[in-house]
């Protein structure tokens, strides 16, 4: 089902969203059949917000730092 759906999804040109990751397994699997985007406790916890922009600034530093290896 959730193949068939991110298929759908981009055979329209749109983004698919996974939400309530929790394991490895689960985004292994998702990333496989191309869903674009992803969230849950898994990939990071609720976060108060002046928490949440330290977390983001540190992934878009990690990001650059991938880019430029």
């Amino acid at each position: 089902v959730i193949r068939s759906i991110v298929e759908l999804g981009n055979s329209l040109g749109l983004k698919s969203v996974a939400e309530g990751v929790e394991d490895a397994e689960t985004l292994a699997f998702l990333r496989e059949v191309g869903c674009d985007l992803a969230q849950g406790y898994y990939i990071g916890r609720p976060l108060p917000g002046e928490d949440m922009m330290k977390w983001v600034a540190s992934w878009a530093d990690q990001m650059r730092g991938q880019r430029t290896a």
